[in-house]
Protein backbone atom coordinates (compact mmCIF):
# COMPACT_ATOMS: atom_id res chain seq x y z
CA UNK A 1 0.00 0.00 0.00
CA UNK A 2 1.60 3.14 -0.97
CA UNK A 3 2.09 6.56 1.59
CA UNK A 4 -0.24 8.90 1.12
CA UNK A 5 0.49 12.85 2.29
CA UNK A 6 -2.21 14.18 3.94
CA UNK A 7 -0.79 17.73 4.35
CA UNK A 8 -0.61 18.05 -0.23
CA UNK A 9 -4.09 16.61 -0.13
CA UNK A 10 -5.71 19.26 1.98
CA UNK A 11 -3.51 22.18 -0.01
CA UNK A 12 -5.23 21.03 -2.82
CA UNK A 13 -8.84 20.53 -1.66
CA UNK A 14 -8.17 23.87 -0.14
CA UNK A 15 -6.44 25.30 -3.09
CA UNK A 16 -9.55 24.38 -4.97
CA UNK A 17 -12.24 25.74 -2.43
CA UNK A 18 -13.44 29.26 -3.43
CA UNK A 19 -14.18 31.71 -0.85
CA UNK A 20 -17.75 33.44 -1.40
CA UNK A 21 -16.70 37.18 -1.12
CA UNK A 22 -19.16 38.67 1.53
CA UNK A 23 -20.55 41.75 2.29
CA UNK A 24 -18.08 43.29 4.34
CA UNK A 25 -15.37 42.37 1.59
CA UNK A 26 -17.24 43.78 -1.54
CA UNK A 27 -17.80 47.43 -0.22
CA UNK A 28 -14.05 47.85 0.63
CA UNK A 29 -13.95 47.07 4.47
CA UNK A 30 -14.35 48.71 8.29
CA UNK A 31 -14.04 52.01 6.76
CA UNK A 32 -16.93 51.72 4.95
CA UNK A 33 -18.94 50.55 7.46
CA UNK A 34 -17.71 53.25 10.12
CA UNK A 35 -19.19 55.67 7.07
CA UNK A 36 -22.24 54.21 6.81
CA UNK A 37 -22.83 54.19 11.08
CA UNK A 38 -21.79 58.01 11.06
CA UNK A 39 -24.33 58.90 8.15
CA UNK A 40 -26.95 56.92 10.21
CA UNK A 41 -26.20 58.20 13.77
CA UNK A 42 -26.14 62.17 11.79
CA UNK A 43 -29.12 61.40 10.58
CA UNK A 44 -30.52 59.91 13.89
CA UNK A 45 -29.74 61.87 16.40
CA UNK A 46 -31.56 64.86 14.50
CA UNK A 47 -34.79 63.38 15.09
CA UNK A 48 -34.23 61.30 17.73
CA UNK A 49 -35.45 63.88 20.20
CA UNK A 50 -38.71 64.28 18.60
CA UNK A 51 -39.51 60.55 18.41
CA UNK A 52 -40.19 59.01 21.64
CA UNK A 53 -38.76 55.47 21.53
CA UNK A 54 -35.57 56.92 19.69
CA UNK A 55 -35.02 59.46 22.65
CA UNK A 56 -35.33 57.03 25.50
CA UNK A 57 -33.09 54.81 23.35
CA UNK A 58 -30.41 56.78 21.69
CA UNK A 59 -30.41 60.25 24.10
CA UNK A 60 -29.16 58.82 27.00
CA UNK A 61 -26.41 59.42 29.98
CA UNK A 62 -23.02 58.48 28.20
CA UNK A 63 -24.86 57.30 24.96
CA UNK A 64 -22.30 59.58 22.25
CA UNK A 65 -22.70 59.56 19.18
CA UNK A 66 -19.25 57.84 18.38
CA UNK A 67 -20.19 54.86 21.00
CA UNK A 68 -23.61 54.42 19.20
CA UNK A 69 -21.93 54.59 15.91
CA UNK A 70 -19.15 51.87 16.73
CA UNK A 71 -21.70 49.97 18.46
CA UNK A 72 -23.45 49.76 15.14
CA UNK A 73 -20.60 49.08 12.69
CA UNK A 74 -19.15 46.83 14.68
CA UNK A 75 -22.41 44.95 14.66
CA UNK A 76 -22.78 45.36 10.89
CA UNK A 77 -19.46 44.18 9.85
CA UNK A 78 -19.64 41.87 12.11
CA UNK A 79 -23.20 40.48 10.48
CA UNK A 80 -21.88 41.07 7.11
CA UNK A 81 -18.97 38.95 7.20
CA UNK A 82 -16.37 40.68 8.60
CA UNK A 83 -14.81 39.99 12.04
CA UNK A 84 -16.62 39.39 15.18
CA UNK A 85 -15.72 42.74 16.30
CA UNK A 86 -19.02 43.23 18.68
CA UNK A 87 -18.90 39.90 20.01
CA UNK A 88 -15.12 40.81 20.85
CA UNK A 89 -16.17 43.68 22.72
CA UNK A 90 -19.93 43.12 23.76
CA UNK A 91 -20.72 39.62 23.86
CA UNK A 92 -22.67 37.98 22.04
CA UNK A 93 -25.12 40.41 20.18
CA UNK A 94 -28.30 38.97 21.13
CA UNK A 95 -30.35 41.98 19.63
CA UNK A 96 -33.64 40.80 20.64
CA UNK A 97 -32.79 41.07 24.40
CA UNK A 98 -30.97 44.11 24.16
CA UNK A 99 -33.46 45.87 22.40
CA UNK A 100 -36.56 44.01 24.93
CA UNK A 101 -36.50 46.84 27.61
CA UNK A 102 -37.81 49.76 24.64
CA UNK A 103 -40.88 50.45 23.16
CA UNK A 104 -40.51 49.78 19.84
CA UNK A 105 -43.37 50.09 17.59
CA UNK A 106 -43.78 49.33 13.73
CA UNK A 107 -43.35 52.57 12.86
CA UNK A 108 -40.25 53.41 14.87
CA UNK A 109 -38.78 50.08 12.93
CA UNK A 110 -39.28 51.72 9.79
CA UNK A 111 -38.07 55.21 10.40
CA UNK A 112 -35.15 53.04 11.68
CA UNK A 113 -35.13 51.49 7.95
CA UNK A 114 -35.39 54.23 6.05
CA UNK A 115 -32.67 56.37 8.09
CA UNK A 116 -30.13 53.10 7.36
CA UNK A 117 -31.35 52.98 3.67
CA UNK A 118 -30.92 56.88 3.32
CA UNK A 119 -27.63 56.37 5.12
CA UNK A 120 -26.27 53.64 2.69
CA UNK A 121 -27.23 55.67 -0.41
CA UNK A 122 -25.19 58.82 1.06
CA UNK A 123 -22.36 56.13 1.19
CA UNK A 124 -22.20 53.83 -1.63
CA UNK A 125 -24.56 56.03 -4.45
CA UNK A 126 -25.47 53.89 -7.05
CA UNK A 127 -22.54 51.71 -6.49
CA UNK A 128 -23.26 48.10 -4.67
CA UNK A 129 -27.07 48.01 -5.89
CA UNK A 130 -27.37 44.26 -4.70
CA UNK A 131 -25.38 44.44 -1.80
CA UNK A 132 -27.70 47.44 -0.69
CA UNK A 133 -30.66 45.21 -1.38
CA UNK A 134 -29.46 42.28 0.67
CA UNK A 135 -28.30 44.69 3.93
CA UNK A 136 -31.66 46.01 3.83
CA UNK A 137 -33.31 42.89 3.27
CA UNK A 138 -31.90 41.44 6.64
CA UNK A 139 -32.02 44.27 8.95
CA UNK A 140 -35.55 44.77 7.36
CA UNK A 141 -36.14 41.29 9.33
CA UNK A 142 -34.20 42.08 11.88
CA UNK A 143 -36.00 45.35 12.63
CA UNK A 144 -39.52 44.14 12.54
CA UNK A 145 -38.32 40.94 14.94
CA UNK A 146 -36.98 43.85 17.05
CA UNK A 147 -40.80 45.49 17.86
CA UNK A 148 -41.58 44.81 21.50
CA UNK A 149 -45.05 46.92 21.25
CA UNK A 150 -48.54 46.88 19.42
CA UNK A 151 -49.40 50.04 18.28
CA UNK A 152 -52.26 50.03 20.77
CA UNK A 153 -49.16 49.96 23.65
CA UNK A 154 -49.03 46.23 24.72
CA UNK A 155 -46.40 44.57 24.69
CA UNK A 156 -45.95 42.39 21.58
CA UNK A 157 -44.07 39.39 24.32
CA UNK A 158 -44.19 39.05 28.40
CA UNK A 159 -42.07 37.29 29.84
CA UNK A 160 -38.61 39.82 29.18
CA UNK A 161 -40.64 42.43 30.65
CA UNK A 162 -40.71 40.92 34.03
CA UNK A 163 -36.45 40.64 33.91
CA UNK A 164 -34.01 43.55 33.69
CA UNK A 165 -31.96 43.95 31.16
CA UNK A 166 -28.73 43.35 32.97
CA UNK A 167 -30.45 40.10 34.17
CA UNK A 168 -30.99 38.82 30.75
CA UNK A 169 -27.52 39.69 29.71
CA UNK A 170 -26.07 38.08 32.75
CA UNK A 171 -28.78 34.95 32.03
CA UNK A 172 -27.42 34.58 28.26
CA UNK A 173 -24.02 34.91 29.84
CA UNK A 174 -24.23 31.92 32.42
CA UNK A 175 -25.69 29.96 29.51
CA UNK A 176 -22.24 29.98 27.47
CA UNK A 177 -19.79 29.61 29.83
Amino acid sequence: MEDFDVDALLDTIMSEVVEKPTIYSKLGGHDVFVKISTAFYDKLLEIAPTIPSFNVMFICPGATKEKLAQDQYEYLIQRFGGPDLYSQRKGWPAMKLRHAQFEIKKDDAALWMSIMQQSLEEVLGDKFPAEKAEILSALGDQAEDLITTREDGSRVYGPLDRRTYAQQIAELKASYH
